[in-house]
């Protein structure tokens, strides 16, 4: 695309004369180049784009032909994957086929905010039916549903100081193919991502502030220097004060996984006599069977689903399955065995649909897919 088609495409759309693709083309332009803050096309970015939107592109696509691995020469011309209407923007790839081979019965949607709440008694709301507002209140927390579908526990209405009241727990859970967000009593917020479950008091009193967590999720967690905020997963416990974190801890994931992008955490081996690890921003620690491993994070791929997106870097496919799985409630069958170690790179939007994403996997390695009701087959492709 010349500078003079990126300029042409901004003013379309200033002037209300672009088609639904093209806007969604300039909104992932404006999302992959500010990445870090939200973009709602307005006048003024417009006006910035403008000026620097071409060059800015141009820099990502050298910058991203300097890294690309050998193996992916064919579509060495790949600067970004696609956006929610489907495109992948590349240059010239023969290897990529003139008509896709998957075939789908039914459209498979991405997953969504869905999740339910259960109560200490026992008693169940499934969040993304319920209406905003207040939903109950128990031992003093009013727990409500905001407008942008997060769940808030807040105790401005309550005594959180009174000892004696007995602790009541809640549990939040993500079905496969659900997302939510969680604001704790004490401020801190998770992110759930698909597939996960979080029980946590309704109000913290005592030393510490304690949760349990499987699956994964991110977490922010509000300051308190008495009081430290510790996750519980099925391996290890990750004790922090107050920080930004990731932990994913799957039952079907090889590893279990912390990643520390602000703050300091220590991470230990539940039943185990083994050293915790003390984490620096940027480094991850994954447990091993002989204790922890710490090593440097790419904080961007971990934190990824939370920010939207699915980013693999030189991820092996397996594994790149198993979160497509998770997401779009699908089932994915190898007929080949071998492709599981073949390794992508790349960033699509987590609200694509997977025949987009499938279709970005073709274009840029050895695979194919068929598409069967809600079985994904991944299978050799023959050139």
């Amino acid at each position: 695309m010349s500078k003079k088609e990126a300029r042409d495409l901004i003013h379309k759309f200033k002037n209300k004369q672009a088609t639904p693709e093209e806007e969604e083309k300039l909104r992932y332009w404006l999302h992959y180049l500010n990445e870090d803050k939200p973009t709602d096309l307005t006048g003024e970015e417009l006006d910035r784009a403008e000026d620097d939107i071409w060059d800015k592109l141009q820099f990502a696509e050298a910058h991203r032909r300097s890294i690309i691995r050998p193996w992916m020469a064919a579509a060495a011309a790949v600067l970004v994957m696609f956006s929610v209407a489907g495109y992948f923007y590349m240059g010239r790839n023969d290897n990529v086929p003139a008509k896709s081979q998957i075939a789908t019965v039914k459209a498979i949607v991405p997953g969504g905010n869905n999740a339910v709440l259960t109560l200490a008694g026992g008693k169940k709301i499934i969040l993304n039916n319920a209406a905003e507002g207040d939903l109950v209140k128990q031992s003093g927390i009013t727990i409500r549903k905001t407008s942008a579908g997060q769940i808030v526990y807040d105790v401005s209405g309550g005594d959180n100081t009174d000892t004696e009241a007995p602790i009541t727990y809640n549990t939040i859970e993500t079905p496969i193919g659900g997302q939510y967000q969680v604001k704790l009593a004490d401020g801190s917020m998770v992110w759930l991502n698909a597939a996960t479950k979080l029980r946590f008091p309704t109000r913290f009193v005592g030393t510490e502030r304690r949760v349990e967590l499987s699956g994964e999720g991110y977490f922010e967690v509000a300051h308190n220097k008495d009081m430290p905020f510790k996750v519980q997963s099925s391996r290890q416990e990750v004790t922090v004060l107050g920080t930004h974190f990731d932990i994913s801890t799957y039952d079907d994931e090889p590893e279990v996984r912390t990643v520390l992008l602000q703050g300091s955490v220590r991470v230990s081996l539940l039943n185990k006599d083994t050293k915790p690890a003390l984490l620096k921003p940027g480094q991850q620690a994954m447990l091993a069977a002989n204790g922890i491993n710490v090593s440097t994070a790419d904080t961007t791929v971990a934190v990824a689903w939370k920010n939207g997106n699915f980013r693999f870097d030189d991820e092996k496919l397996e594994s790149v399955m198993r979160k497509v799985a998770r997401w779009y409630n699908v089932t994915v069958v190898f007929d080949n065995e071998k492709l599981k170690t073949e390794t992508f790179n790349g960033v699509i939007q987590r609200f694509a649909k997977v025949s987009d994403l499938l279709k970005m996997l073709e274009a840029v390695g050895k695979v194919k897919f068929k598409v069967e009701g809600n079985r994904i087959h991944v299978m050799k492709k023959i050139n």
